[in-house]
């Protein structure tokens, strides 16, 4: 566990590959804590975290993961967001027999319009997953979370190049995202 002046440190949610979350309280508060998985990491994977913080900064929505600070932690830093008590729809999926068709719909809804929400601010995500889509049962909550990788659009017409490494995961991204297409990611 890490030791965060301010934060109560209750529950390690995930650990990947580039980073732990944890859940936290801060003055009673509850919190997501997000840190690079690295004690010392390279300037490529601060930037890249600082760039998740520096999107999420720019929007204001309803069901896009709020940020609330930016923390310096040891040789790196911590992403601070809200935390509305959910869970990875990932996790979820794994209890889908306790649903009604009611609340898998509910879900399916919310979850199209938070990617319209996304598409309608000229954002592409690049990592759609379950397991960047948060959900809470008892209020109905849902967040998209995970922006690392996503870009904003200047026009609708714009595109993204295609880069020499693979952004988001494999068994989600578009075939034009594994660069094995002729074809450039657009806003679609």
């Amino acid at each position: 566990m890490i030791i965060l002046s301010g934060y109560t440190i209750k529950e390690q949610i995930q650990s990947g590959e580039k980073s732990i979350v944890y859940r936290a309280d801060k003055a009673g508060k509850p919190v997501i804590i997000k840190i690079l998985h690295h004690e010392y990491p390279d300037s490529n994977e601060l930037t890249s975290f600082k760039h998740e913080y520096d999107v999420l900064e720019k929007i204001n929505s309803p069901r896009i993961v709020r940020v609330i600070g930016l923390e310096k932690y040891k040789n790196s830093i911590a992403i601070i967001f809200e935390d509305i008590g959910g869970e990875a729809l990932s996790i979820l999926l794994r209890e889908i027999k306790s649903y009604s068709l009611k609340e898998i719909l509910n879900i399916m809804l919310l979850s199209v319009k938070a990617l319209g929400e996304i598409h309608s601010l000229k954002l592409v995500h690049k990592d759609i997953k379950p397991q960047n889509i948060i959900f809470n049962k008892s209020t109905s909550e849902l967040r998209i979370i995970d922006f690392g990788n996503a870009s904003f659009l200047a026009k609708q017409n714009s595109f993204i190049p295609l880069n020499s490494s693979l952004e988001g995961t494999l068994a989600y991204i578009s075939p034009e995202q594994t660069g094995r297409m002729n074809r450039t990611v657009d806003y679609r």
